[in-house]
C-alpha cells in the first residue's frame, strides 16, 4: 500500500541468455486502484554482454551447392580478456557439417576481424553430400568459462541443386476435341557455370507427352521442349495425370535431374487445376412423422401441390 503523496519501490528481475547479446527492451504493466492511473507502463532497456563473445555474430550461415563444400569461420573471445580454452565440440547433426577449433598464437585477422593470443577460431565446414533445400543444426562449444560453460551456435545451411530446373514443375493442358495441346519449355542450368551434356531422358508418360532436346549440345544451359499428344490421356484421364522426367547428364556430381509433370484437362471457368470436381448430390427430403402441416389465413391461396390443411370446426354461437 502506497499512501497518498508517498512513493514506493518496484524491483524487476530480467532473465537473459547469451544468445540475446546486445540491446534488449522489456515492458512491465502495473495495475493500480487509482482512478486516474489504472495502468502504468514501464519500459526497461538493457545491454546484454555474453561471457563469451562471438564474431561476427552468434550464428552461422552456409550457402552450398550440391557436391561442393562451404566453410565459415567464427572468432570466440572471453569477455574478461583471459585466454579461452575449448574442451569439447559437438554437432547435433553430424551428417550436415563438421566443426573444429584453432587456437590463435599470433595476432592477425580472421574473416575481417582482428584476433589476438587467447582467442579461438571456430571452423565450420559443410558435408560433401547434402541434399534438400535448407537445413539447420547447432554447434555446442564446451569452454572453461564458469558463467557460460557451453556456447550454442545455430547454423543454417542452404543447399542449391547443382543443376537448377526452371520451372520445377511443367504444367501441361490436354487438347480438347482434337485441338492442339500445350507446349512447355523447361530450362536446366548449371549453378557452377560448368558446361554439360544431356545423355538421355526417361519419360514416365511416353504415350501422352513428347520430349525434344539436343543430345549433341554441350552448354551451361539446355532447353527441353514438352508437347502434349493426348493419345492415351484423352481416353484415360479423369482430371489430371502426373508423371516425371529423369534427365541423365554427364555431370559426375549430378548424373540425374528430375522434372515433375502434370497434365490436366481444360477446366470449366472458375475451377482450379489439381482439384477434383465433385458431382452435385441431391439429398432426398423426408417428411416428418404425421406429415407436413401448413397454416394459412382465410382467403389466402395455397400453392398447387402443397398439402392443404384439414378444415377446423368453428363452434356456433346459439342465441339464448
Amino acid at each position: 500500500m502506497i499512501p497518498a503523496g508517498g512513493s514506493g519501490k518496484l524491483v524487476a528481475k530480467v532473465r537473459t541468455r547469451a544468445s540475446q547479446e546486445g540491446k534488449i527492451s522489456k515492458t512491465i504493466r502495473v495495475t493500480t486502484d487509482d482512478p486516474g492511473a489504472r495502468t502504468i507502463v514501464l519500459k526497461l532497456q538493457a545491454d546484454v554482454e555474453a561471457p563469451v563473445k562471438v564474431y561476427p555474430r552468434r550464428r552461422a550461415y552456409l550457402g552450398v551447392v550440391e557436391g561442393e563444400r562451404a566453410e565459415v569461420r567464427l572468432v570466440l573471445r572471453r569477455k574478461d580478456g583471459k585466454p579461452l580454452q575449448v574442451k569439447k565440440l559437438k554437432v547435433r547433426d553430424p551428417s550436415l557439417l563438421t566443426a573444429r577449433w584453432e587456437e590463435v598464437g599470433t595476432p592477425g585477422q580472421v574473416a575481417g576481424y582482428p584476433v589476438d593470443r587467447g582467442d579461438v577460431v571456430l571452423v565450420i565446414t559443410s558435408a560433401e553430400r547434402i541434399r534438400g533445400t535448407s537445413r539447420a543444426t547447432v554447434v555446442e562449444v564446451t569452454t572453461d568459462v564458469p558463467e557460460e560453460p557451453v556456447v550454442e551456435i545455430p547454423v543454417s545451411v542452404r543447399v542449391r541443386p547443382r543443376i537448377q530446373v526452371s520451372p520445377p514443375q511443367a504444367h501441361l493442358i490436354l487438347p480438347s476435341r482434337g485441338g492442339a495441346g500445350t507446349v512447355r519449355m523447361v530450362r536446366i542450368a548449371s549453378t557452377t557455370g560448368t558446361p554439360f551434356r544431356i545423355l538421355g531422358i526417361e519419360n514416365s508418360l511416353p504415350r501422352d507427352v513428347e520430349v525434344e532436346f539436343d543430345p549433341d549440345r554441350e552448354a551451361t544451359q539446355h532447353t527441353i521442349t514438352l508437347r502434349v499428344t493426348g493419345t492415351a490421356a484423352a481416353k484415360e484421364l479423369a482430371l489430371s495425370l502426373r508423371g516425371k522426367l529423369v534427365v541423365r547428364t554427364d555431370e559426375p556430381k549430378a548424373p540425374e535431374v528430375e522434372i515433375r509433370m502434370i497434365v490436366e484437362r481444360r477446366l470449366p471457368s472458375g475451377a482450379r487445376p489439381g482439384r477434383t470436381i465433385e458431382p452435385v448430390r441431391h439429398t432426398p427430403v423426408q417428411a416428418p412423422p404425421g406429415g407436413v402441416r401448413l397454416r394459412a389465413a382465410p382467403g389466402t391461396p395455397v400453392p398447387v401441390g402443397t398439402p392443404v390443411p384439414a378444415p377446423t370446426a368453428v363452434p356456433r354461437k346459439e342465441n339464448g
